[in-house]
């Protein structure tokens, strides 16, 4: 990260953000973790287990004043998050998301976000076993260390802040990596299908 303290902002406070939360915390990175869930419950607990250092309960006055902020909602929320904190972002804040697509997202970025803002797509491939039901009850600091962090940043993303992101996939234990989004998205189709393809196999 920068050598001055950034403030962070996690949207969606499961598995993945919680996770991001206490790593983050734990190194000591972040001036300030804030943490913002359409469930107010979720942001109770995320708070509890220190995931975030405070949590906000409107989007927009979670982002606003944020240099970093990482959607970690369900893929199905993220344009939507995105429409409606594009306008309110700081010049030259960095947002980045953890959805398993990033084909359609990086076009939902370049459609919302402003030129001032810098986004990079990102996949976190966890590496630790992990149970995706329990949900934020299953959050953990070390989630990713062993791990990989896809990185497809857009195009105008200056250069500065997809160092910053680099250095964000380290500091929670992760290999940053970059890709090509349309082979990122079609090499986890063939993933996804290989569970049902080794099972037709087995039946054959």
């Amino acid at each position: 990260m920068s050598s001055a303290k950034p403030k962070i902002t996690m949207v969606g406070l499961g598995l993945v953000g919680a996770s991001l939360g206490l790593a983050l915390r734990e190194a000591g990175v972040a001036s300030t973790v804030f943490g913002h869930d359409k469930d107010p419950e979720v942001g109770r607990q995320a708070k509890k287990i220190g995931a975030a250092d405070k949590i906000q309960w409107n989007l927009i006055s979670a982002c606003e004043s944020a240099d970093m902020v990482i959607v970690a909602t369900p893929v199905g929320a993220i344009e939507e998050t995105l429409e409606v904190i594009g306008p309110h972002l700081r010049t030259d804040c960095i947002v980045l998301d953890t959805g398993g697509i990033k084909v359609p997202v990086l076009q939902w970025a370049e459609k919302h976000l402003p030129e001032q803002v810098h986004f990079v797509g990102c996949n976190p491939i966890v590496r630790a076993p992990f149970d995706p039901g329990k949900g934020l009850e299953g959050a953990r600091a070390d989630l990713f260390r062993g791990g990989v962090f896809s990185l497809m940043p857009l195009p105008r993303t200056n250069e500065k802040a997809v160092d910053q992101v680099v250095n964000l996939a380290s500091i929670v234990g992760a290999q940053p990596l970059f890709f090509d989004p349309v082979e990122h998205d079609a090499l986890l189709a063939v993933v996804e299908q290989v569970p049902s393809i080794l099972a037709s196999s087995l039946l054959d």
